[in-house]
């Protein structure tokens, strides 16, 4: 007869108990395992950071073989984590367009500090936005240059020789792009330098401009001058001149006395910018005036904020005068005074002859 108080079901040296212990300790790993298991489809790792960047077409070799790959690596070494750029390349005209209506960019990198007070204007930015970064905002310089098919070289020697009958012009629109500025710059300020006063000057850019075939921006013109089109290309130098990767593009370089001096402007949006890629993003900008990021721009051609950088290039063609937009009254007097009063009338009246 069974005993009161005694456990019929244990044995007595307790080896159930500890079997059931072992038991639940088996179950309870193999639970939190499926759970890790599972979860790895769950738990995903950090995405990079990244940069939202409009630059104008001009710079788009530059960026995208030496100066994105350098400040990935950079970035990368400096901090532990990766980073990726989105970028977008337009005409310079056309990404303060999109920049107006409300397209998201940390960083645009405009061919002329015209474009940038057109975003001032708009209230996007503000002058200080980039006259407060090094060199005024101003992070490489290149020349515009005349490119022309052998046939025709001999027969130009300057912006004015544009203007003569049956001369096909490729020449990116100024409405449209930063090169389309400088051009019409690069034309006033020849006239200028021959003694033609305003008018006259305004005058001369209307009779180029009867000859010209329009492109949306630098590298469109380059490529139709490339197929076969056009007697002659208003070019960035940068563009023309050899790269690691780059031959130099058919015809002839002219070999003008004077040119303007283009100078893109970097602005930040700082609107636009989340604090946790704030760092990031001011870091990017502050690298392009690295003297390292310096010599890459020399490398593809572009002309340095450093002249002894400059003179490890030998084929940069030299000029005996370099009309600049502070030589002509600065962004505000170009624009009010040249670049509209040209797209407004003068333009609207060549292309109804």
């Amino acid at each position: 007869m069974l005993q009161p108080g005694y456990n019929h079901s244990a044995n007595p040296d307790g080896s159930t108990s500890s079997l059931s212990r072992i038991l639940i300790y088996l179950i309870g790993a193999a639970v939190l395992g499926l759970i890790i298991w599972l979860g790895r489809g769950v738990v995903r790792p950090s995405q990079p950071q990244t940069i939202l960047l409009y630059c104008f077409t001009g710079m788009q070799e530059v960026m995208e073989r030496g100066i994105f790959p350098a400040f990935r690596d950079y970035w990368e070494d400096q901090n532990g984590v990766e980073m990726e750029f989105i970028p977008t390349f337009a005409g310079s005209g056309s990404i303060v367009d999109k920049v107006i209506a409300r397209v998201p960019a940390d960083v645009v990198i405009l061919a002329s500090e015209m474009d940038g007070h057109r975003l001032a204007t708009k209230a996007l930015t503000t002058v200080a936005a980039w006259k407060q970064l090094p060199n005024m905002g101003i992070c490489c310089r290149t020349a515009l240059v005349i490119l022309a098919r052998d046939s025709d070289y001999v027969d130009i020697r300057g912006f004015e020789d544009l203007s003569e009958p049956g001369l096909d012009v490729i020449l990116s629109h100024p409405r449209t792009s930063g090169i389309g500025e400088w051009s019409l710059l690069a034309i006033y300020g020849s006239a200028l330098g021959r003694g033609y006063d305003h008018s006259g000057a305004l005058a001369q850019l209307a009779d180029v401009w009867r000859n010209v075939t329009s492109a949306p921006s630098a590298q469109a013109a380059l490529r139709r001058f490339a197929e076969g089109e056009g007697s002659v290309v208003l070019a960035y130098e940068a563009n023309v001149l050899p790269t690691p990767q780059r031959r130099r593009p058919p015809g002839q370089m002219v070999q003008l006395g004077s040119t303007t001096l283009c100078e893109p402007i970097v602005v930040v949006l700082e609107q636009n910018i989340a604090e946790d890629r704030r760092e990031l993003v001011h870091s990017f900008v502050q690298f392009l005036w690295r003297e390292e990021v310096q010599r890459v721009f020399v490398e593809y051609g572009f002309r340095s904020l450093s002249d002894s950088l400059n003179r490890t290039r030998a084929d940069f063609p030299r000029y005996s005068s370099l009309v600049t937009m502070e030589s002509l009254g600065g962004a505000t007097v170009c624009r009010q005074q040249i670049l509209e009063p040209f797209l407004t009338t003068i333009a609207a009246e060549s292309s109804a002859d």
